[in-house]
């Protein structure tokens, strides 16, 4: 109904509120505040370059005729794999700090 633009927005303020201090904590924990800047710059343009590689592959996937299911299932599939990916180095980074 009209209240989920609402709850949408307000769920994305939370997240977006809560991430950008999450963020910065790990990163702390994880690198070292001796090189945050350094690590922040890095993530920061990785953003940039991906935010701005997005439009372009979707629209060449447009242009080559690919079904839009088949797009978001491509979409789907690199989002689970960046997740285990970084489970993994999350797993690697604590095993790590045990030793």
């Amino acid at each position: 109904g009209s209240w989920s633009a609402f709850a949408y927005m307000l769920l994305i303020g939370v997240t977006m509120g809560m991430g950008s201090n999450i963020k910065s904590a790990l990163w702390a924990e994880l690198y070292g505040t001796d090189i945050i800047g350094t690590i922040r710059s890095v993530f920061s343009s990785l953003m940039v370059l991906s935010t701005a590689l997005c439009p372009f592959l979707m629209g060449w996937a447009i242009d080559r005729g690919m079904a839009m299911e088949s797009i978001l299932s491509i979409a789907i599939a690199t989002i689970g794999i960046a997740t285990l990916m970084a489970y993994a180095a999350f797993r690697y980074t604590i095993k790590e700090d045990t030793i």
